[in-house]
């Protein structure tokens, strides 16, 4: 009779305690992590290491991640759909704080939440202008933007120069596919004017096929002495297909014959020597301090000025082609974005 009683009390104790979870959990806000891409992809990854350095107060909100996977499936008819995924998803779960990550988060997702009454939105990664996206003038948006290190690059090149004594004058070319992301970044190299000083920008080639792609690398050399390559994910062969990113590299690095330089950090790690690139770990970070800032703090995202970007990160594998300051290398180290070499063929 006595283990019954005892028997009845646990099993009370235990369904008095799923239920209080459950109400608890039921009554906490909810943060929904909006990628555009995939967990597959270095910059999502390294976006999500931010988020989570950013993310305190662990316990006092519910956190959801959904991933859009437009890198992998480009085709506009994809993204159309994978937006309506995703908006089905934030209807369903009702979140009050959306991050939303990357351009075609913002395109096909978190823009059509504008002026909603209870989600706000902190945007991440978008190479395009806020107006883009009607966010100019919206009461429920804030966040940071995604810009290329010009700043970065150009004294990155500087002392390049300084301590290679052979180069008479940097002329760079800004080599990439045709994306519209892409697009954006090559408007602000070229709106970056004399900011650039005595370094000669060239006009730029956005390709498409992978065909126009090896005859920019072949022709560069008597145009440039510096290839600025940023993207090349929507680059196809004559079938239509994607060219794996790899493989473009691999090839690129065998036939270029000036030196290469990635504003990307995937550059290097699908293969490349060097890269001056934006932060993904700021980019993620930022954004989940703005989403506490909203959720805990009650303050309204329109106070909550949009934000620049202030870091960069080196990457490196091996050695540069020219002579670079040790502490490139030493910046690289302590990020843990040096590779030892050349990347091995699977």
């Amino acid at each position: 009779m006595k283990r019954t009683i005892k028997n009845i009390l646990f099993y009370i104790f235990v369904m008095s305690f799923l239920i209080i979870s459950i109400f608890y959990n039921i009554e906490k806000p909810i943060i929904l992590i909006l990628h555009s891409y995939n967990a597959d992809y270095s910059w999502t990854r390294d976006v999500d290491e931010g988020l989570k350095k950013g993310l305190i107060l662990q316990g006092s909100y519910s956190l959801r991640w959904h991933y859009m996977d437009t890198k992998n499936y480009p085709a506009e008819e994809n993204k159309v759909r994978a937006g309506i995924v995703a908006r089905r998803v934030i209807d369903e779960i009702k979140p009050n704080i959306i991050i939303a990550i990357d351009d075609d988060a913002q395109e096909y997702v978190a823009r059509h939440y504008i002026n909603h009454p209870t989600i706000k939105i902190v945007f991440s990664g978008i190479n395009a202008t806020p107006e883009a996206y009607g966010y100019e003038t919206a009461q429920n948006v804030t966040g940071i933007l995604e810009r290329l290190p010009l700043q970065g690059l150009k004294d990155t090149l500087k002392e390049i120069k300084s301590n290679n004594p052979q180069i008479e004058g940097i002329r760079i070319m800004h080599l990439s596919d045709n994306s519209g992301t892409v697009q954006a970044d090559d408007e602000f190299i070229n709106n970056f004017g004399t900011d650039w000083e005595d370094i000669k920008v060239m006009p730029s080639l956005l390709v498409h096929s992978y065909r126009d792609w090896k005859k920019a690398v072949m022709i560069a050399p008597t145009i440039t002495n510096f290839l600025i390559i940023s993207n090349y994910r929507k680059v196809y062969d004559e079938a239509g297909k994607l060219v794996p990113p790899e493989e473009v590299v691999k090839w690129t690095l065998e036939n270029s014959k000036i030196p290469i330089i990635g504003v990307n950090g995937f550059t290097v790690e699908d293969g490349a020597k060097f890269a001056v690139a934006t932060s993904p770990v700021e980019q993620g970070e930022v954004a989940a301090k703005m989403a506490l800032k909203i959720l805990h703090d009650k303050v309204s995202p329109p106070d909550i000025p949009i934000a620049q970007p202030k870091q960069f990160t080196i990457y490196m594998r091996g050695q540069f082609d020219l002579i670079l300051p040790p502490i490139y290398e030493a910046f690289a180290r302590a990020a843990n974005k040096y590779w030892e070499g050349p990347q091995q063929d699977n």
